[in-house]
């Protein structure tokens, strides 16, 4: 989880630096804009809000060794006035809440370095603002204006954040004043998250192929596709302040070991302790689970033939916050099958 937050901060910085050279330099801008008439739909779906004019949505790129960003899991919209630039991006955190429970929840994680503010927003829903202590520090390329935690009418939670590059934090007040404005308008969208229990599937190696597996009531499924893999995560929905257990499947012609991958990055540091346990994973002899924990993650994963299909496999891979959690995964992985 912390390295996911590591890539939203490196991603957030390279899109707020692209702003540097957007225009001349002259603070103030942004706070001068007006929001569009219409709400927009960000998340695909999931909520919408009143954009600054001129707003535009920019996907996050794919390249070769990464697959396009689902919809329903991120929203990046680009706001430029001059040089300065506003990065407002909206996240489905996978998490559930209640109203008593939301302003806890961010406190336990953001209190010692945010102001925490419950607010009620005009559509009805509870939301809770986090806001600086600080003055912007000059030296961020990617300076955290304003979050907002916004609790759906399904019990869900998303979060909003509105970061401002160098030029646009010279004039704070009036920055983090279109931040609450924009802040003010997310209200729910009409598309909802299926949670229930039973059969999920999504497309195989070809149009003939059906990949299913069983999953358990609140797991939320979501794909990515490139040109010549695919991954899919089904996330089983925690509590917000909970890691989310996710399950994960890549099928593609080159998969390799997340373990043998962080190994790799550790760049002759020590290496992690692996065990192995036969898996039960479509009928495949000799398939092996492969069991290992990293920075307070448990982690399990095995690599198998995609069945009938020579050159292509499957890398199924779990992450839990507990080893109970990885059983479950586990458990949901030995239901997989490939229909036509």
């Amino acid at each position: 989880m912390r390295t996911r937050s590591r890539i939203r901060t490196l991603l957030v910085c390279s899109l707020l630096a692209g702003g540097l050279a957007a225009g001349p330099a002259s603070a103030g801008k942004l706070g001068t804009l007006a929001l569009e008439e219409k709400p927009t739909a960000l998340l695909g779906g999931r909520i919408e809000a009143r954009l600054p004019a001129g707003a535009r949505i920019e996907a996050r790129q794919a390249n070769v060794a990464s697959a396009n960003a689902a919809t329903e899991e991120e929203t990046r919209v680009v706001v430029d006035a001059g040089g300065e630039r506003m990065m407002i991006l909206a996240y489905e955190l996978f998490a559930r809440s209640t109203a008593d429970a939301l302003e806890p929840a961010v406190k336990a994680r953001w209190a010692d370095r945010y102001a925490i503010e419950p607010k009620a927003l005009p559509s009805g829903r509870r939301a809770v603002l986090i806001s600086p202590k600080g003055p912007p520090d000059p030296k961020r390329e990617a300076w955290l204006a304003l979050g907002e935690y916004v609790l759906h009418t399904d019990g869900t939670v998303q979060m909003v954040s509105y970061f401002l590059n160098p030029d646009a934090a010279k004039d704070v007040a009036g920055a983090t004043a279109l931040a609450r404005r924009v802040a003010d308008t997310v209200a729910p969208g009409p598309k909802r998250l299926a949670t229930s229990a039973g059969e999920r599937s999504f497309r195989g190696v070809q149009d003939t192929d059906k990949v299913v597996l069983v999953v358990p009531e609140g797991t939320v499924d979501t794909h990515q596709q490139a040109p010549d893999f695919a991954m899919h995560y089904f996330r089983i929905l925690p509590k917000l302040g909970d890691g989310v257990p996710v399950l994960g499947i890549y099928v593609g012609k080159r998969p390799l070991y997340l373990h043998v991958q962080e190994d790799a990055a550790a760049k002759g540091g020590s290496k992690l302790t692996v065990t192995k346990k036969k898996a039960d994973l479509l009928g495949t002899a000799g398939a092996e689970w492969h069991r290992w924990a990293s920075g307070g993650v448990e982690h399990a994963e095995a690599i198998v033939p995609y069945p009938g299909r020579k050159e292509w496999a499957m890398h199924v891979f779990c992450a839990g916050a507990t080893a109970a959690e990885i059983d479950r995964l586990v458990k949901i992985a030995a239901t997989l099958r490939v229909a036509s």
